[in-house]
């Protein structure tokens, strides 16, 4: 999640309710406007008798707006403080995700079909939410996926296309010069990720960058 940085201290005219008061100062100036919130001021402090001018809302030190947020809220008349209160304010985050049509078994291809939007409380994900299926491009699922879950950057991994024990071909290019042996991958890799590969004519382990199911290249 991205957030602002924090202002030490919000001044809030009163409005006539105080959770009103509190929700609106935090709304205001320490949220961004690209998600969706549904903020809850607890009932747990009493404002102070003959009401307030205006409040001040302070976040405690360390506090991000997620989930419990906790505040210093001061009460004000005249220019006087009247009283002060510490309060665990519930920030909720909701936005549009992407969450499983279907159950999605590990391993499997994904495509566009096996996904629908929806706008769901993201407040708890502790993986940042896919937006968009084109993120999937050439990805599979890394475990098995329940119907109606949510998608987290952890649920989805590059596409195995090379196995530990397939046989491929691997390239070396030096300059002008290319040459290729025959070999085989040490590790299971998707596309771009560098493996380990023996050359079957020396024996030799080198590291390479798979570019298909049938070819790895050595980087230099």
């Amino acid at each position: 999640m991205l957030w602002l940085i924090l202002l030490p201290v919000v001044v809030q005219a009163a409005a006539g309710r105080m959770d009103i008061d509190v929700e609106q100062a935090i709304r205001e100036n320490y949220l961004d406007d690209k998600h969706e919130y549904v903020i809850t001021v607890p009932n747990t402090t009493t404002v102070p008798r003959g009401g307030y001018d205006y409040l001040k809302v302070e976040p405690l030190p360390g506090a991000v707006p997620q989930g419990s947020y906790l505040v210093k809220v001061s009460f004000y008349r005249g220019g006087r403080l009247l009283k002060s209160a510490n309060l665990a304010v519930r920030v909720s985050i909701f936005q549009e995700v992407l969450v499983a049509h279907e159950r999605i078994k590990r391993g499997r291809l994904l495509r566009a079909e096996l996904f629908k939007t929806s706008k769901r409380d993201v407040t708890k994900l502790r993986d940042r939410p896919p937006i968009s299926v084109a993120e999937f491009e050439a990805m599979c699922a890394a475990r098995t996926i329940a119907r109606g879950h949510v998608i987290t950057a952890a649920m989805i991994a590059k596409q195995k296309v090379v196995k530990r024990g397939d046989l491929v071909r691997i390239q070396y290019q030096r300059g002008p010069l290319s040459l290729t042996a025959a070999g085989e991958a040490r590790q299971a890799g998707g596309q771009g990720d560098l493996i380990k590969a023996k050359n079957l004519s020396s024996g030799k382990i080198i590291m390479a960058e798979v570019q298909d199911e049938q070819e790895v290249r050595v980087i230099k």
